[in-house]
């Protein structure tokens, strides 16, 4: 079951943080990657409660508020860092170092 739930928007131009509802991820995670890419947000990897690595990636619609899975990171992946560059999310991942990149135009790792 997908639920509302709380999170928090800030803006940079007003310098103010906004409670707002959206819809939860569908998988719950701690520890994931996450980058802003054309008006989206997506997220890759990242433990789930038991600390089961996962190695999904999902994207938010800002504009609609709902959470799309999109193509698996083909690893379990958790404990790295992320940037974007290009329009890409770059993703390290932290234990076996591999280095996945993310794109609009490639919708696979």
């Amino acid at each position: 079951m997908v639920s509302n739930v709380h999170s928090a928007e800030y803006e940079i131009q007003k310098n103010s943080l906004t409670m707002t509802k959206k819809k939860k991820m569908n998988a719950a995670r701690l520890f994931f990657a996450s980058g802003g890419i054309h008006r989206m947000m997506y997220v890759a990897g990242g433990n789930s409660a038991d600390l089961f690595d996962f190695d999904s990636a999902e994207v938010l619609d800002p504009a609609i508020g709902n959470w799309h899975p999109i193509a698996s990171t083909g690893t379990h992946m958790a404990s790295y860092d992320s940037a974007v560059l290009n329009g890409k999310l770059l993703v390290t991942e932290g234990r076996l170092r591999p280095f996945l990149v993310y794109g609009k135009k490639n919708v696979k790792f």
